[in-house]
């Protein structure tokens, strides 16, 4: 992730260009001119500008994991032994290592963290768990709900949240 050594002003033409790909990261450049109310030149600028200070931060294609297994998405609660900041960085950079982990979120509260998993079937699930019990000896609970459907599915926030922060800092 590019980390910003400065910022631009977001202004219309910016936030349009921004609408534009979180709606369809594949828009040609000339769609994306066209909508942005630009020339491709001046577009394709704004578009690297945008990459380079990293207000975009890359580009991907949302896959259907149902469509190539059994495929189950787990959220899980995870509270550690004790507050050592050893304790966190062993965690965070064990969960770092295994790719049916989504998301962590370090989060408020009772829990540590709130883990996304998505993995192949409850077996495989469970073997997951198991190994993360066993392995990490700094886990003392961990508790997990099994998504039963996705109504509503979203990587990033809303392009409208975004203009609303921009108009705050105006």
């Amino acid at each position: 992730m590019a980390t910003m050594a400065k910022s631009i002003e977001l202004d219309d033409i910016n936030v349009r260009i921004l609408r534009a790909l979180q709606q369809d990261a594949r828009i040609s450049l000339s769609q994306l001119a066209e909508q942005a109310g630009l020339s491709a030149s001046p577009c394709s600028v704004r578009l690297r500008r945008l990459e380079k200070l990293g207000y975009i931060t890359g580009y991907v294609a949302r896959v259907d994991e149902r469509r190539f297994g059994e495929f189950i998405t787990v959220f899980a609660e995870v509270t550690l032994i004790d507050q050592q900041d050893k304790t966190y960085k062993a965690f965070e950079k064990r969960v770092a290592s295994i790719p049916e982990i989504l998301e962590c979120h370090s989060v408020s509260g009772d829990t540590d963290y709130i883990l996304k998993i998505c993995i192949d079937g409850m077996h495989n699930y469970q073997r997951l768990t198991e190994m993360l019990l066993e392995e990490m000896g700094y886990v003392r609970s961990f508790k997990s709900s099994v998504s039963m459907s996705t109504i509503k599915s979203n990587f990033q926030p809303a392009i409208e949240q975004l203009e609303k922060a921009i108009s705050k800092q105006a």
